[in-house]
């Protein structure tokens, strides 16, 4: 009789997440067919843990290349574990923790091909932060804009929408 040992992979828990530290993009490959575990044996999933380091909105994206045509499922969550809505990118504070993951069922784990992109906030995407407006132009992109825990939401509120901010006294 012949037994073979198939060790869980490192990654397989959150316990056991690869700490990717505090970078603003990272790319890696890696094969999810040895990450079932006992506790979970329709899911093959794999842990990565990030640290913000800068507030802004980033993305985590996972895509087979092994030739299957069973899609990964990336998911982000909070340090607590807490599942954060699934969607294609997050906002994020500095020095702000999540658990990421990239899955598949079971039955179709195989290769594939992750990637993490911080896009930094405006610098005066928070109020604190407000820049002094001048006259004249003033052009701005609220690409990279977020929306702060307790800022008021406007009637019509859509999910694309952001602030920036700026300050401005009257003259005399």
């Amino acid at each position: 009789m012949n037994w073979r040992f198939a060790p869980q992979p490192y990654q397989a828990t959150p316990a056991d997440a690869v700490d990717l530290g505090s970078v603003f993009s990272a790319t890696g490959s890696v094969d999810n067919r040895d990450a079932i575990t006992p506790a979970d044996t329709t899911y093959a999933r794999l842990w990565w843990r990030w640290t913000a380091p800068a507030s802004g909105t980033f993305r985590w994206t996972a895509v087979r290349t092994d030739g299957s045509m069973v899609k990964p499922s990336s998911r982000v969550y909070n340090s607590n574990l807490q599942s954060i809505t699934n969607r294609q990118q997050y906002s994020c504070l500095a020095g702000q923790i999540f658990l990421l993951s990239a899955q598949t069922f079971a039955d179709s784990a195989g290769r594939f091909d992750y990637q993490l992109t911080l896009d930094p906030s405006a610098t005066n995407d928070a109020l604190a932060s407000a820049l002094p407006l001048a006259l004249g132009d003033n052009p701005f992109n609220t690409t990279n804009a977020g929306v702060e825990p307790g800022e008021p939401v406007p009637y019509l509120s859509f999910t694309w929408e952001r602030s920036l901010w700026w300050q401005w006294t009257a003259p005399t």
